[in-house]
């Protein structure tokens, strides 16, 4: 997937689950595809502002807009969330809001 088509997926997505102005436009952070064996997706945060540094999604997803889709709406809810939102009890209230909204429903 080229990195085009991950901006305007990271924008339609942002635009659609997460409408209160909280996460930062596309520009406003690098973003990179990398080979971590650890992680599928990242987004580097900021402790102290908060401010998003960067996001990586892992190359060996490229292939899937499924993947894709899943890791970014993964990482928004954390950006959402702020610097310190684990996976616990918020994060999967979270995701419940945005699947009642639809998301992953064209997956499956």
């Amino acid at each position: 997937m080229k990195d085009e088509k991950i901006e305007r997926l990271y924008n339609r997505l942002r635009d659609k689950y997460f409408k209160d102005g909280h996460l930062p436009d596309w520009g406003d952070f690098d973003f990179r595809w990398t080979r971590s064996k650890a992680n599928s997706a990242f987004a580097d945060v900021c402790e102290r502002s908060g401010e998003v540094k960067s996001l990586e999604i892992n190359q060996r997803n490229a292939w899937s807009e499924r993947a894709v889709t899943s890791d970014l709406l993964h990482e928004l809810i954390h950006l959402q969330g702020g610097p310190f939102l684990t996976h616990g009890p918020a994060f999967w209230l979270e995701v419940d809001r945005i699947v009642k909204l639809g998301a992953l429903r064209e997956f499956f």
